[in-house]
């Protein structure tokens, strides 16, 4: 059972892809910038170097963990996530034929990297994390007797790998956010959406967006994550050393270059001028959305400074050129935060 004439797009968020993909199957054919900013994909995260919890390195990146929630809440789209494990392929293969819909699993890629290597892909290989990734969406297009296949939000390509080793991919065994295991994420989607009912979720979605992020009482989240990495990450090196600021330079350069591309600030502008079609405001979020831009290009800029092992990891810490790149971030994400709270609270 594979779907036929499935249009699959590639993009810069696997989850938000994933539902731009889902909507276009079934005829809303947004961009992902718009199904981004939908889901609140306005965030921030920022962990020190602690041995006594997950992460032995500082990290950055932009996490987008719970879109899917946020999506279906800010738009009122029935959605729920199936953990079964027995029956899991039949429960695909129902989704495939009866809805017609691909099927949008939680998988840790690593455990079928291999056999894609094997087909030519290679776009995990010059990543670097401290772990797995364990959260990732694939889009299951198709089952037979003895394989999967599967679309990834960075290649064209139809990959596919034997059962076996998918069903290990989606259980990995490991304490992850994959617990529970075996994540499947449903959607029903509507056949139209009710007048007013668009212009309700987009505004919706930028307000809850920036509660959650100027409010959330995580230290690792949101406005006090970016507050933290600001005001810590200077001092990193004089307190961790050489070597493991090194690989933490390696971790943030990729996520922020791969896995949460220049912060995802490129795609939520996007998103914000995309909603004055819906809500108005055109001078007001057309101007943030440049600020936006402006963060993104300057996190990019910064990724790369933090992989380049040209320049000492001393320099690429707390070198003029980073100290000047950060203060640009900071100045310009306050600003854009600043406005979007401030046209929001008119609402």
């Amino acid at each position: 059972m594979i779907l036929a004439n499935y249009d699959h797009q590639t993009g810069k968020s696997c989850r938000t892809i994933a539902i731009r993909n889902l909507m276009a199957r079934n005829g809303f054919d947004w961009k992902e910038d718009f199904v981004f900013g939908l889901g609140g994909g306005f965030n921030f995260s920022f962990v020190m170097p602690d041995k006594e919890v997950e992460s032995r390195f500082f990290k950055a990146l932009s996490p987008n963990l719970f879109q899917f929630e946020n999506f279906a809440e800010n738009l009122g789209v029935e959605y729920q996530v199936i953990t079964k494990a027995e029956d899991g392929f039949e429960l695909m293969e129902d989704i495939l034929r009866y809805d017609d819909n691909p099927v949008l699993c939680e998988v840790s890629p690593e455990e079928y990297k291999k056999e894609t290597q094997k087909e030519g892909t290679h776009f995990w290989d010059g990543i670097k994390l401290e772990g797995p990734i364990t959260s990732h969406i694939t889009e299951v297009i198709g089952i037979d007797e003895e394989k999967v296949y599967f679309c990834e939000n960075y290649s064209k390509d139809v990959m596919s790998v034997s059962r076996e080793i998918f069903a290990k991919a989606r259980d990995t065994g490991k304490d992850s956010y994959l617990n529970p295991h075996h994540k499947i994420h449903y959607y029903v989607i509507p056949d139209e959406f009710e007048d007013g009912s668009m212009e309700m979720g987009v505004k919706k979605s930028i307000s809850r967006n920036m509660r959650a992020y100027c409010d959330n009482p995580n230290e690792r989240l949101g406005k006090k994550a970016f507050d933290s990495f600001m005001e810590n990450l200077p001092n990193c090196y004089d307190l961790y050393g050489d070597r493991l600021c090194g690989t933490s330079l390696k971790i943030t350069g990729s996520l922020i270059k791969y896995v949460s591309p220049g912060m995802f600030r490129k795609i939520y502008a996007r998103f914000l001028e995309e909603a004055t079609k819906y809500i108005g405001y055109e001078d007001d979020l057309k101007s943030i959305a440049s600020l936006l831009k402006k963060s993104d290009f300057t996190w990019n800029k910064l990724a790369s400074l933090f992989l380049d092992e040209e320049i000492s990891v001393k320099d690429r810490m707390i070198g003029k050129k980073c100290m000047d790149f950060m203060k640009t971030i900071k100045d310009t994400e306050e600003e854009a935060v600043l406005r979007m709270c401030e046209v929001s609270e008119a609402w």
